[in-house]
């Protein structure tokens, strides 16, 4: 089960490698997740040789300071300003995580990052998966449950088409369960148990591992 939990998968994958960590604050629940060490930039700082994390809210960045995270810098990949020099970075992965859904130009991004990409680069993007099971009610009731943030539902056909739109190539695809395993009440493991074992479709998030 831990091997379909996004966040572990990330810190394995990022062991001992060079990574840019894009929305890396995950404002507005960073305080919290960081007070009780679930924060995935904490995760990585531990595992990873080389961490830069990139985002646009100067606030969340601050703050996150005064807990010892002094890696995270302002970075805008819609405008591809940084406030830290990017150039000559030969990244092993660039972590997209549960960002793409809330900007208001999800391929403008993707092209900007690939500017960002070496060949030897892969993107961990994560997304939400509009046929998650928790969605069912939208179905039944029509009252759509949604984060307020988001500017679209993303499938997996839907995200297949924009990164392909937008220059690049899917290297894998999986679907996969939020967080942590170790982090997962007992109810929803059994909750996650029951659902892997039949449809895995109905998982909460879509992983791509990305290459140009």
């Amino acid at each position: 089960m831990k091997k379909l939990c996004k966040d572990d998968i990330i810190v394995e994958k990022c062991k001992n490698k060079g990574v840019l960590h894009i929305g890396a604050t995950d404002n507005p629940y960073h305080i919290e997740k960081v007070r009780q060490n679930r924060l995935l930039h904490q995760k990585l700082q531990e595992v990873c040789r080389e961490l830069i994390g990139l985002d646009v809210d100067e606030k969340s960045i601050n703050e996150l300071k005064h807990f010892g995270i002094n890696n995270i810098f302002y970075g805008d990949i819609l405008t591809g300003k940084y406030n830290v020099n990017l150039k000559n970075k030969n990244f092993d992965f660039i972590v997209f995580g549960d960002i793409i859904e809330h900007l208001e130009n999800p391929g403008l991004a993707l092209k900007n990052i690939k500017k960002l990409m070496s060949n030897k680069t892969r993107i961990l993007l994560t997304t939400p998966n509009v046929f998650f099971y928790n969605n069912i009610q939208t179905f039944l009731t029509g009252k759509e449950k949604v984060h307020p943030d988001h500017t679209f539902w993303p499938s997996y056909i839907t995200m297949r088409k924009l990164i392909s739109s937008s220059g690049l190539k899917t290297e894998k695809f999986f679907y996969c369960f939020w967080g942590s395993y170790k982090e997962k009440s007992l109810k929803l493991k059994i909750i996650y148990k029951l659902i892997l074992n039949r449809t895995r479709y109905l998982l909460p998030c879509m992983f791509f591992i990305l290459k140009k």
